[in-house]
């Protein structure tokens, strides 16, 4: 039962992000809904396949080609780990400010290896590349990561309550 409905909110979420937040203007539509919820849900509560969420999410990326750079699998995958150390020994799980804190963190090194895949792709083909455009929307996904998360961050234990109640999440989460 776990499984399902790890795999149904992972699902929900992605549905979320790539039509609904894609559909808004003035560049909410960079929003990274998945990234975002999955990292908080594995700080706050130690729920560690939210971590698969946002390798799926890459691999969903990569296989439909909606990333901004190839290979996103890659640079998830860095973020990933950085998410899961920095959340094990640097940052608390008790404030706003440790979990902003790890999704920094993560976001920023996935935003170094996408530059370096990047500029390995530049060095073969540069007319491919548009590093404005890149820093432009990884800056805008930062932002928005980071509002998101401010937004988040006091309702998410309603919206808890809320699916457990309807019984999509089990209680003893």
């Amino acid at each position: 039962m776990i499984v399902v409905q790890s795999i149904f909110g992972w699902i929900i979420l992605l549905w979320l992000e790539t039509s609904f937040f894609v559909s808004l203007p003035w560049g909410l539509w960079a929003t990274p809904l998945v990234f975002t919820v999955s990292l908080y849900f594995y700080q706050q509560h130690n729920w560690r396949f939210t971590l698969g969420w946002v390798f799926a999410y890459a691999i969903f990326l990569d296989f439909f080609h909606l990333g901004i750079v190839p290979l996103e699998t890659i640079s998830y995958s860095v973020g990933i780990f950085v998410a899961w150390f920095t959340a094990r020994r640097w940052f608390s799980h008790r404030s706003f400010y440790g979990v902003l804190a790890t999704m920094l963190s993560a976001y920023l090194s996935i935003i170094a290896s996408q530059t370096i895949i990047l500029f390995i792709q530049w060095f073969f083909h540069p007319e491919w590349v548009s590093w404005m455009a890149f820093y432009s929307f990884s800056g805008l996904r930062l932002i928005l990561m980071s509002g998101l998360m401010l937004f988040l961050f006091p309702v998410i234990q309603r919206v808890q309550k809320l699916l457990q109640a309807s019984f999509l999440l089990s209680r003893s989460w």
